[in-house]
């Protein structure tokens, strides 16, 4: 899914590669995500690095298989919160120009050339 259009800053911050790091746990192992493969073309991202307590979580993922550890730079600049979140759909966000949803500890995109794949572990 590609966004109606990224801002000039957000450009930028691809080009440079200053976004901020993130995390994301799956079973697949991929060279890039993919925005048509999520619920809604959502693609959801931890703010901090999984642990023992919670390495494990993450949504859809298979007992018994393996699992990775996705670290990604988010280059988003212009995410709806809360406010958005609780009162529209996720095509009105998009259509307001947002270009991500941040949460208290997550973060939630849906355009692929947001992300960039910095390390991928072997959990």
């Amino acid at each position: 899914m590609k966004l109606k259009g990224i801002s000039k800053k957000g450009l930028l911050r691809i080009a440079q590669g200053t976004g901020q790091l993130y995390y994301h746990i799956s079973n697949e192992l991929f060279d890039s995500f993919d925005s048509s493969m999520g619920v809604g073309s959502q693609m959801w991202f931890g703010k901090t690095p999984p642990d023992e307590d919670n390495q494990y979580l993450g949504a859809g993922l298979y007992p018994g298989r393996d699992r990775y550890l996705y670290t990604v730079r988010l280059n988003f600049t212009n995410p709806a919160g809360w406010e958005e979140y609780d009162k529209l759909l996720l095509d009105q966000i998009i259509a307001e120009g947002f270009d991500a949803i941040e949460l208290e500890e997550s973060v939630i995109v849906f355009d692929e050339d947001l992300i960039d794949i910095v390390d991928v572990e072997k959990l």
